[in-house]
């Protein structure tokens, strides 16, 4: 998908993997008026996603445990490290 931020509007419907999302809000993610959560994320991690698809995996203690680009899996290497999250905490 390669949608610029600047044509996405509200309510638009827009199709990523598979997946339908309707666009509630417009939130900056990486440059500008950062949204808190993305802001706390390129602080501590030093994480500045190309937009909101990257995912943050934040583990048991409300920390960063690693981050993705855009273009990885849920299903792959993420779902591997909460697996191991999950283990651990028994």
């Amino acid at each position: 998908m390669s949608v610029k931020a600047s044509e996405l509007k509200k309510g638009q419907v827009i199709l990523h993997e598979g997946t339908r999302y309707t666009i509630k809000d417009i939130q900056h993610v990486a440059k500008g008026d950062l949204h808190p959560f993305y802001a706390w994320v390129k602080e501590t991690q030093g994480f500045t996603p190309g937009w909101n698809f990257n995912k943050v995996l934040i583990g048991p203690d409300g920390q960063i445990v690693k981050s993705w680009g855009s273009n990885v899996q849920p299903m792959g290497a993420i779902k591997d490290q909460i697996d191991a999250l999950l283990a651990a905490q028994g």
